[in-house]
């Protein structure tokens, strides 16, 4: 009765991380957060030619609390853009975007969310006239705009957007909700859990 037991708080955990969120936010509370972030050194940098903070006020208008996913198009540079200050670190576009990535991992996890697609461009199909080539499509999670917000925040504290637009010539991000998802990752996870318990039990635990 132990190991069932253990099983169901072990689900209820995950279930408490993958799916707990806030109320919608508002608009008063997401213009209070975005003042913080414009009163931060650097919000206003290592943006590319992209409002970040007019982004964000437009992704939080559409609030209704439920999680969604993020698809993002991307054209690294040819040679990474570093300040001055970081040219140290070299011109590696793609050595920049794995030091972002080992910045945003983590900040991605503690909030219930974590990227579900990641891929290199292997060629073009259906391209419109002059449209200008993308290398990669990435698709993160998030468990709620809120949690967005937060993330974005807590990655100016570190300045992780430095790395970030020093690897990035141009992107196309935008969010959707999956009108068909194959194996989400709860019933995967319900699913581990329940043959672990499986197994435990034919070994006699």
């Amino acid at each position: 009765m132990v190991i069932p037991l253990l099983l169901v708080l072990l689900f209820a955990a995950f279930f408490w991380w993958h799916d707990l969120r806030g109320a919608p936010l508002t608009a008063a509370e997401t213009e209070e957060r975005l003042a913080r972030l414009a009163a931060k050194r650097g919000t206003g940098e290592n943006a590319g030619d992209h409002d970040l903070l007019g982004d964000l006020r437009s992704l939080a208008a559409d609030d209704d609390g439920r999680a969604y996913f993020m698809v993002n198009l991307i054209r690294f540079r040819k040679k990474a853009l570093y300040p001055p200050s970081l040219a140290s670190l070299g011109d590696d576009a793609r050595e920049a975007d794995a030091r972002y990535a080992r910045l945003v991992a983590p900040a991605l996890l503690r909030r219930g969310s974590y990227p579900v697609f990641n891929s290199r461009v292997i060629g073009r199909f259906l391209t419109p006239p002059g449209a200008e080539p993308w290398d990669s499509v990435a698709i993160v999670r998030y468990r709620s705009r809120r949690d967005m917000l937060d993330m974005v925040e807590a990655l100016q504290s570190v300045d992780a957007g430095i790395h970030k637009w020093a690897s990035i010539e141009e992107t196309h991000v935008f969010p959707v909700r999956p009108s068909l998802l194959v194996a989400p990752l709860p019933i995967v996870v319900g699913l581990l859990l329940v043959a672990l318990g499986v197994l435990l039990r034919g070994l006699g635990a």
